[in-house]
């Protein structure tokens, strides 16, 4: 009786009573007496236990010892009746380590379907239980491989040491290298250092081990691993001369054919275009033909392949940056990539931030926030990061902006890759927005060091000197602010796209001012006006409109700063909407409505809220909301009052319930 009652415990209520009399180790005849007897006791029900407390007591007191022997039985019973396979696993799961190949074989095909499900931490409980059992070689091999991926997401750091482990007990320099080549792709976070080292080590093996230039798969192989190692040295500034030298010496058009030859190209143009080496024309066209090439999914993934997405959104090629994106976002979904896609959500924020879609761009990077969280991805981190904070200062959130940037970091993340200067430049611009605009400056001063000092110039990968040049403007430095002006517009000029142009245009008529910044400023809306950059138009746009009522014309500064307006609530950007209420004022304009559009509700109990100075996550946890939707109401509830942000807010908002 006990013994049907454990295998009933272990077993679960869908087994029919033959297969619980097996495991139990009874025939028919006594497991039917058994059951009878479980019943009159009011144990069992059927299959079922009339109370759960009464199933956890069996269990507890059946020992871990025994219930291993009994959970042994059962997946053995439950194989030899054809049970599914995962349900099997579960049950060798828990029967502590296994004792031969056969099981070690089932945990694995186990672990590679919940891979494929999505379901890594099941997977990587699988795999890790199957390492206990008497595998060796290869098979060992193959399973260390399979942890690294299932653990890349949440630890890469450990799962580079699998890969480690892995190699070692490979025999050959090819399997090394072929396994490289499929996981390096895989290891988002990883020590940059560490990852470089080891594919020397599987470059300098591959090339031990070939005779001459090798067979066209060899050559395959070994291109694969070198745009890796490029990557890798690229996120360490203490190896990316190597990098440099690599683009001084390579020509792309001789790498050759193949998956391998596509992404050293696309390596080649990234890191020409970090350095100025090439106009954004020429790199948008040479990056849509790299990414038309017919690309299997891992190599599509590498992350050189990921960086050419980065290219399309600074040159604004954005009709060829929308179909990439969406081939590439199947493709992760495909693969399970929760980081990819993650990474890709980072990618649109940015771009919907420079195309003037604040709160759109600020709840991607949430979402992208929400994935790259502890090891994972800690320099992709930076740059949603980086996107996040801009927008929240363009909402009037900069002090939101500032706890995010100095609790978003992941530990362990390195200020050795180039990408630290933009966390420095989204913090300038909080420092900016708060008022301490001397720190400010330093700040992005720093953030131009670090990028100089490792050879990035273009200003599309984060323009430092525009903001550098405003905090000099702000701080009455005119000279300096002008050298600095002068320098980022010759840069932008070198990129050659419409909205960085005028975007550097705009800066430097704002600096020169007077007649001359007129001239300047009405040359860069012009420009603009070509560009997607729609914050940027909507920003000089009340920029010549102020300087123009400055100089008298009246009539045409309240055209331009009711249009600038216009376009400051069409990008939600309720700080600049702020600033062009306050200057329409000044010119003596009135609203085109005759007051503020009146407040919803739940707009005043969060604006009632904030005006008493809680933060957005202490009032999503008062009303019992998400932290988005108290971005979403305060975003309208400044654009409803005309304010530029939450200090504005008056105490008692509830004056314009609707």
């Amino acid at each position: 009786m006990v013994a049907l009652a454990r295998a009933a415990a272990v077993l679960g209520p869908d087994t029919t009573a033959p297969t619980r009399a097996r495991v139990a180790g009874l025939d028919d005849a006594e497991s039917s007496r058994a059951a009878e007897r479980l019943a009159e006791l009011g144990v069992l029900d059927g299959t079922r236990f009339r109370h759960e407390r009464v199933r956890d007591a069996v269990l507890a007191d059946a020992g871990d010892d025994r219930l291993r022997q009994v959970h042994a039985r059962a997946a053995r019973v439950l194989d030899s009746e054809g049970a599914p396979l995962e349900r099997v696993a579960e049950h060798h799961l828990a029967a502590g380590p296994p004792q031969d190949g056969g099981v070690v074989e089932l945990l694995h095909v186990a672990a590679s379907r919940a891979e494929q499900r999505g379901d890594r931490a099941h997977a990587t409980a699988l795999l890790e239980h199957a390492l206990t059992g008497p595998v060796t070689g290869r098979r060992r091999a193959a399973l260390l491989v399979d942890l690294g991926v299932s653990r890349r997401v949440v630890a890469p750091a450990t799962a580079h040491g699998h890969l480690v482990d892995a190699l070692a007990l490979l025999p050959s320099a090819r399997e090394r290298a072929e396994v490289l080549a499929h996981t390096v792709p895989l290891l988002s976070g990883t020590d940059a250092a560490g990852l470089l080292r080891t594919l020397d080590d599987g470059l300098r093996d591959l090339a031990a081990g070939t005779v001459g230039a090798g067979t066209p798969e060899d050559r395959e192989l070994r291109r694969r691993l070198e745009a890796l190692r490029l990557y890798a040295a690229s996120e360490d500034t203490a190896h990316v001369g190597r990098v440099w030298d690599w683009v001084a010496r390579t020509d792309p058009g001789a790498l050759g054919a193949g998956t391998g030859a596509d992404a050293l190209r696309g390596a080649h143009l990234f890191f020409s275009a970090l350095g100025l080496h090439d106009d954004a024309a020429t790199v948008a066209a040479r990056t849509v033909e790299v990414l038309r090439g017919d690309l299997d999914d891992s190599a599509y993934f590498q992350p050189i392949r990921m960086g050419a997405l980065g290219l399309l959104s600074w040159t604004e090629a954005d009709a060829d940056l929308d179909a990439v994106h969406r081939r590439a976002l199947d493709a992760a979904h495909r693969r399970n990539r929760p980081d990819v896609e993650a990474f890709l959500r980072g990618v649109r924020s940015l771009l919907r931030l420079r195309c003037g879609r604040v709160p759109e761009a600020l709840a991607d990077a949430r979402a992208s926030l929400d994935v790259l969280t502890g090891e994972v991805s800690g320099e992709a981190r930076l740059m949603v990061l980086y996107s996040a904070a801009l927008a929240l200062v363009e909402l009037g959130e900069p002090e939101e902006a500032g706890r995010l940037l100095s609790s978003g970091v992941p530990d362990g993340t390195s200020d050795r890759t180039w990408r630290w200067s933009c966390l420095l430049d989204a913090r300038a611009a909080v420092l900016a927005a708060t008022g301490r605009t001397r720190e400010a400056l330093a700040l992005s001063l720093e953030s131009g060091r670090r990028l100089t000092a490792v050879g990035i110039v273009n200003p599309a990968a984060l323009d430092w000197r525009r903001r550098a040049a405003e905090l000099h403007h702000d701080l009455g430095e005119h000279e300096a602010a002008l050298a600095v002006a002068g320098e980022h517009l010759a840069l932008c000029r070198r990129w050659g796209t419409s909205g960085h142009v005028g975007g550097a245009l705009r800066v430097l008529g704002v600096v020169q001012g007077g007649e001359r910044g007129l001239a300047t400023l009405r040359v860069a809306r012009a420009e603009l006006a070509a560009s997607p950059r729609v914050l940027d138009r909507a920003r000089c746009t009340v920029d010549l409109g102020a300087l123009v009522r400055e100089h008298g014309g009246v009539g045409e500064a309240r055209a331009l700063l009711r249009h600038g307006l216009d376009l400051a609530d069409e990008c939600g950007a309720p700080v600049l909407a702020g600033r062009a209420c306050a200057e329409l004022a000044a010119a003596g304009g009135r609203m085109r409505r005759s007051g503020p559009s009146p407040l919803t509700p739940a707009e005043v109990d969060v604006a009632r809220l904030a005006a008493g100075g809680a933060t957005n996550r202490d009032i999503a946890g008062t009303l019992g909301v998400t932290q988005r939707a108290v971005e979403g109401h305060l975003t309208r509830c400044y654009r409803k009052l005309g304010i530029g942000g939450r200090a504005e807010l008056p105490s008692s908002p509830a004056d314009g319930v609707s």
